[in-house]
């Protein structure tokens, strides 16, 4: 049973337990205040960097769908896989030029083939709308850029003088050499004109040339580093489109006939062949 002393002592104990506590929670609360101020801080600095990763990778985005969409609008790279690792001697283009023999200066300008420059390939939206292979309707009509523009050079053989349907340079310049009449209009021969001065412009070629004008020197011009007009061709015949024109005055022109001309090896040599046997 307690004593008279002891409920005094008691209720001193719970005085200083009492003040303890007291004591202890004001210790405790600047502490408590503190971690909040962290963890607010942290969490502050959490999402300023969440945001900004969202606000780099919707900038990144923005920007490459920019760089995509104008590049939608360029034509893709060329897909032959060609190398600049020939070597041409400017002097070799001589020939081309020697009008000492007139029947053999129009033979080697006639003896350029433009129509193995048609080709057909999967339909390429960055390539423009174009015609349908007529032999496989997943696949395009292209032509290949470089005979594009040499479709407008060559020559027909003088025998079809002046009568001839052909659109060329060397044509319209043989034609009017002979005092004739006809052949290449003259809107045609600028158009190709135009085609040459655009791809000149195009290529933009900084090869640099001696320029000698008149004068004769010792030391020849420098080759000049090109690519392979072989393996571009032989590229051309393996996407053959079967294509050989007609002239404009052939009932045919225009017609499925241009198409059944396929090369060796082609995919289409039987689909063709089968066309051939049944209009025999």
């Amino acid at each position: 049973m307690p004593t008279g002393d002891s409920a005094p002592h008691s209720s001193e104990s719970a005085g200083l337990l009492a003040t303890f506590a007291s004591s202890e929670s004001e210790v405790k609360q600047p502490e408590t205040e503190l971690e909040s101020a962290h963890r607010k801080s942290a969490r502050n600095c959490l999402w300023f960097a969440l945001v900004s990763l969202l606000i780099t990778s919707l900038l990144c985005n923005g920007i490459q769908a920019g760089y995509s969409l104008r590049g939608s609008d360029c034509v893709p790279p060329p897909r032959g896989g060609l190398r600049t690792d020939q070597h041409h001697i400017f002097a070799d283009e001589a020939i081309w030029t020697d009008m000492s023999n007139m029947t053999a200066l129009d033979n080697l300008w006639d003896g350029m083939n433009v129509d193995t420059g048609v080709i057909q390939l999967p339909k390429d939206a960055r390539l423009g709308d174009t015609q349908t292979f007529p032999w496989d309707p997943s696949r395009g009509l292209y032509m290949l850029e470089s005979y594009h523009t040499l479709h407008c050079l060559p020559c027909v053989p003088m025998t079809r003088l002046p009568n001839n349907t052909q659109k060329n340079i060397y044509a319209y310049v043989r034609i009017r050499q002979r005092g004739r009449t006809g052949g290449p209009t003259a809107g045609h021969v600028f158009y190709c004109l135009a085609d040459i001065r655009s791809g000149v412009l195009c290529d933009a070629d900084d090869t640099v040339l001696p320029f000698r004008r008149k004068q004769k020197f010792a030391v020849a011009a420098p080759e000049r580093k090109c690519r392979s007009w072989e393996r571009l061709e032989g590229w051309a015949v393996e996407h053959s489109a079967c294509f050989a024109r007609r002239e404009d005055d052939d009932p045919l022109h225009e017609t499925l006939a241009e198409y059944v001309n396929c090369p060796p090896g082609s995919p289409y040599w039987g689909v063709v062949q089968e066309l051939r046997m049944a209009d025999a």
